[in-house]
């Protein structure tokens, strides 16, 4: 959805920073707003699955399943 915004993969996932003022700065300009909301792609069976962590401030994260179920349930962590 966004240019030239950070992103990182590896096996299965996919990490994306996303811009704060989210369609303002398409281009992810680091000087137009701070980057945030990371969201994480994960395929599972050929469907992605989608997360997104917003670091709120420096004491609060704010966790979401948005796509294409709203289960938080972890299944596996390394």
């Amino acid at each position: 959805m966004y240019n030239h915004n950070p992103a990182f993969h590896t096996k299965g996932f996919h990490f994306y920073l996303n811009p704060d003022s989210g369609q303002a700065n398409i281009n992810c300009d680091p000087a137009k707003s701070d980057f945030h909301n990371l969201t994480i792609r994960w395929s599972a069976g050929g469907k992605n699955q989608y997360r997104t962590v917003e670091f709120l401030d420096q004491h609060h994260v704010y966790i979401s399943a948005n796509w294409p179920t709203e289960d938080l349930s972890v299944g596996q962590i390394r």
